[in-house]
């Protein structure tokens, strides 16, 4: 009876978090950056430079530099695709905070990497790793030691640092 509890509430846990994204993907995005934004139309590429920060809904995407890519239709509307942030990643959600060195989020497929030492903080449980993968459709969040992205380079447990987990709880009373 507590098994089938506990996987209903997880159901009602993933659809909640997927019914939320779904809110987050009508919502307009905004882009700012202390020291400028530059648009090049050529590239349809959107830069954003210092204390840079892209939000949509309920999450902020924030880097010291964050370059955005954007498809426009024939009606001139906008719509952006891809945005790669470099330094001092954090990514805020309701329910986490991801920090890294890098990061890259495909829009299409609402997934976003993290590259460089990767910091998972879930309410009082912790996750740290070289790589991680947020696939915001589930709400699952991967890390990993290799990069996701570059299939020749998977390398064995030892050739890279492991990927540490730390559960909250009550510390020992000594």
């Amino acid at each position: 009876m507590l098994n089938i509890l506990a996987i209903g509430m997880m159901c009602f846990s993933l659809f909640s978090y997927a019914e939320s994204q779904d809110k987050d993907k009508n919502e307009p995005v905004y882009i700012h950056g202390d020291n400028g934004i530059e648009i090049d139309r050529v590239r349809k590429e959107i830069r954003a430079f210092k204390n840079a920060s892209v939000k949509r809904g309920t999450s902020t995407l924030y880097g010291d530099v964050l370059y955005g890519y954007y498809t426009e239709d024939s009606k001139n509307k906008l719509t952006l695709t891809r945005v790669d942030a470099i330094g001092n990643i954090k990514i805020t959600m309701p329910d986490k905070t991801l920090r890294a060195r890098e990061g890259t989020y495909d829009i299409s497929k609402d997934l976003i990497v993290f590259r460089g030492d990767v910091r998972v903080t879930e309410k009082e449980n912790h996750l740290k790793g070289a790589y991680a993968t947020m696939d915001r459709k589930t709400g699952r969040t991967t890390v990993l030691n290799y990069d996701p992205l570059d299939p020749k380079k998977r390398v064995t447990p030892r050739a890279q640092n492991q990927v540490r987990v730390l559960l909250g709880g009550q510390k020992s009373g000594k």
